[in-house]
């Protein structure tokens, strides 16, 4: 077998895919409500949020939007009070979680009245239970997004948030206090990254070659096999305005390997016995050149991987370890062009 082109042409169709895709993501104009604090000086936002934690719990299944008051600071520094609505979202973690993930809707007027586009759903997780360990959970989920958000512009943006929860159900309680991030919403994704939105992909054929393969060996990167197109799980489709095939984009990481949350499981149709064991999913048609030119652009953007998860104070400095070690796994099967092939053509 032929060694992997890593550079030379493949260096070029780098350029020439990253490039418009960056071009396409910095045309939208100004900010939106979940961006207004990116290159703030801290790295955590503070949000207060008031509701009725006992009907979010109990009232999970229904789905049904339920009132809340969102208190925080904007990025003007401004001290800011909404009326927002919030319902219960998620599969797994809206069954075991302590506080299910949510879905916030913000009034259209409120976003213009903060000179804000009316961009108004966000998604919000934070830690699925009490105590150090789900915190720390929580920490490697976000992180893995800002991952993603290294590798390519195609991926949700995120924003770590250090939450005050007051329960208007038991109003002399102390607040429940705890972090989560914010997600944004599909329809600011595709608001950045022009296109159409799709939630299924059931032909190959649909997919962009380069943008399914980078998909693919990130989430081996990651060690997560939690995903499937056919029915849209933890991952949507933008379709392109041009050639109108399909970028697949992926979301909710907490059953990928590197996060290892203890709840967490291989599918039984898995061949591993642990999140923690890599097996590549994806299909086996990349050619050996298009497999050097996205290895060459995942190998180049080692350092700044890296050094994300270094400097990610938040996370301990034992778990920060640990994850750079399951990365330099990665990239130690990654540097090798005829291991690398092996494994994605199995």
């Amino acid at each position: 077998m032929k060694q992997l082109r890593f550079v030379g042409i493949g260096v070029i169709l780098i350029y020439l895919f990253l490039v418009p895709m960056a071009a396409q993501e910095s045309a939208v104009p100004g900010i939106s409500w979940i961006s207004q604090w990116h290159g703030a000086e801290a790295p955590v936002v503070e949000l207060t949020l008031r509701t009725d934690l006992k009907v979010l719990s109990k009232e999970r299944s229904a789905g049904s939007y339920q009132p809340a008051t969102l208190q925080y600071v904007n990025h003007r520094g401004e001290n800011t009070e909404a009326d927002v609505k919030i319902r219960a979202r998620g599969k797994t973690r809206r069954q075991i979680c302590q506080l299910p993930p949510i879905k916030m809707k913000m009034r259209k007027s409120f976003l213009e009245s903060q000179d804000l586009p009316p961009l108004n759903e966000v998604k919000i997780v934070w830690q699925c239970q009490n105590g150090k360990g789900f915190e720390q959970v929580l920490l490697k989920e976000y992180l893995i997004y800002r991952l993603y958000n290294v590798i390519t512009p195609a991926s949700f943006r995120v924003q770590l948030v250090q939450f005050s929860l007051y329960n208007t159900h038991t109003p002399d309680k102390q607040p429940i206090h705890r972090y989560g991030f914010l997600v944004e919403d599909d329809e600011e994704l595709i608001s950045r990254i022009p296109g159409e939105l799709e939630e299924t992909c059931t032909y190959a054929s649909k997919l962009h070659s380069e943008a399914y393969l980078r998909y693919c060996l990130f989430q081996y990167m990651i060690g997560n096999t939690d995903w499937s197109f056919a029915n849209g799980h933890n991952t949507c489709f933008i379709q392109s305005e041009t050639d109108k095939l399909l970028c697949p984009v992926p979301y909710d990481f907490d059953y990928a390997g590197l996060v290892d949350a203890s709840y967490a499981a291989p599918h039984p149709s898995i061949p591993i016995k642990d999140v923690t064991e890599r097996y590549y999913k994806g299909f086996t048609s990349a050619s050996e050149e298009l497999l050097g030119v996205v290895c060459a652009d995942f190998i180049a953007k080692k350092e700044a991987l890296m050094t994300l998860v270094d400097d990610f104070a938040p996370l301990d400095k034992g778990n920060r370890t640990e994850m750079k070690k399951y990365l330099e796994e990665f990239f130690w099967i990654l540097e090798d062009p005829q291991r690398i092939y092996r494994i994605t053509h199995n």
